[in-house]
């Protein structure tokens, strides 16, 4: 709007010159696309979740304490309970449970 409110002749140039505004259009482009990436990525790595189904669970509340804890997630064509939860029981843990989503309404068991 330089060039038609208050237009300067600086160094012979048409106010309307493109090459003045170079600078801060790369700049508005670099800014721009920094936001973009960074909400892109917490949007297809669906973050933040606050209501995952694991958070549900008793003994998630444990392991920030003094255990850690381990969550597979059912989401893979490929995934089978009965034998995933063989998998684990065959390496001894403390504790295998199956924890499933709750529906908007329903009380977590």
């Amino acid at each position: 709007m330089n060039g038609y409110d208050y237009p300067l002749v600086i160094g012979g140039k048409p106010p309307e010159a493109y090459a003045s505004m170079v600078p801060i259009m790369f700049e508005l482009t670099v800014l721009i696309s920094a936001f973009a990436a960074t909400f892109g990525m917490f949007g297809l790595n669906r973050i933040p979740r606050h209501h995952h189904p694991v958070f549900y669970s008793e003994r998630f509340e444990a392991c920030s304490n003094d255990k850690f804890f381990i969550s597979i997630e059912a989401e893979d064509k490929q995934f089978d309970a009965s034998a995933t939860r063989a998998f684990l029981e065959g390496l001894e843990p403390s504790h295998v449970e199956l924890v499933q989503e709750v529906e908007p309404g329903e009380e977590a068991v």
